[in-house]
């Protein structure tokens, strides 16, 4: 199962998000972080697919909007995970239970690197992004700022 991080009922969490991901499957490229109309969730995702979402992808469309749809869908996004095949990281708010997963395949054949600031906790794929986004947070800058331009997922 995924890492899950929970926010305190008396503070409403802030999530901020930047990702890249390189065009491989489906017919244009994914902007990221993909946001769900329907439920609020989102999903920044660093991988391929090989099997383990068969149901629910379509062969025109990319692996991180089959795989937004499976976690919504899910009991537990830790089963879909689970069942996926291929390298990956990702990491995906729950808004229905305020929750932060975050994780990568066993294998770990794409990175995830993670970071407490002050103000919170930092995940990327790339370090000097990482180490970035923690020198401006130290240093009082606004940490969204430097997601926009600087880093994320991919």
């Amino acid at each position: 199962a995924a890492p899950t991080a929970r926010s305190s009922s008396r503070s409403r969490p802030r999530v901020a998000a930047a990702t890249w991901a390189p065009h491989i499957r489906g017919e244009a490229p994914v902007l990221q972080p993909l946001v769900s109309a329907t439920s609020g969730d989102v999903l920044a995702w660093n991988g391929e697919v090989f099997g383990g979402l068969d149901e629910c992808t379509r062969p025109d469309e990319a692996d991180s909007h089959a795989l937004l749809r499976a976690l919504e869908c899910a009991s537990s996004p830790g089963l879909v995970l689970a069942q996926l095949c291929g390298p990956w990281a990702l990491v995906y708010w729950r808004a229905s239970e305020s929750a932060l997963y975050f994780g990568r395949d066993t294998v770990g054949r794409r990175s995830l690197l993670v970071a407490r600031t002050p103000r919170g906790l930092a995940l990327c794929s790339v370090a000097l992004p990482l180490a970035q986004l923690c020198m401006q947070d130290e240093g009082g800058a606004d940490v969204e700022s430097a997601v926009k331009g600087e880093g994320g997922m991919g």
